[in-house]
């Protein structure tokens, strides 16, 4: 089995379950619901998204590392992450909220994710 196809199964996996740990470091990622825009005539707008961590193993809370946008579907247009919540945002005690920027032309769609990286901490 060639080294693409097996990060192609491993990646296909972690989608599967929503949520990685990394081996031997204190780091999850999630995955947001899949957002489409596909307006006949074009559009633009934000999209606001509330953060939810995973679940996190014993007395740990996960909270806010970084987040990126992941294309699913993709034809002239983009999308930009124009607000994050602060660094270390906890959403067990507060909100942590991304805006994310779109547009695409008359004849573009865009179908999209973010993928958000936590840390684990003592709560």
């Amino acid at each position: 089995m060639n080294i693409r196809r097996v990060v192609t199964i491993i990646l296909s996996l972690s989608v599967l379950f929503g949520a990685v740990t990394h081996a031997g470091s204190k780091i999850l990622e999630s995955d947001t619901k899949i957002i489409q825009h596909n307006q006949s005539n074009g559009g633009n707008g934000v999209d606001p998204i509330k953060l939810k961590a995973p679940k996190t193993p014993n007395n740990s809370c996960a909270v806010f590392k970084k987040a990126k946008v992941q294309y699913i579907k993709r034809r002239f247009g983009k999308v930009t992450i124009v607000k994050k919540p602060k660094l270390q945002c906890n959403p067990k005690k507060e909100q942590c909220n991304l805006g994310v920027s779109w547009n695409h032309s008359p004849t573009g769609r865009l179908d999209y994710k973010v993928k958000v990286t936590w840390s684990l901490k003592p709560c």
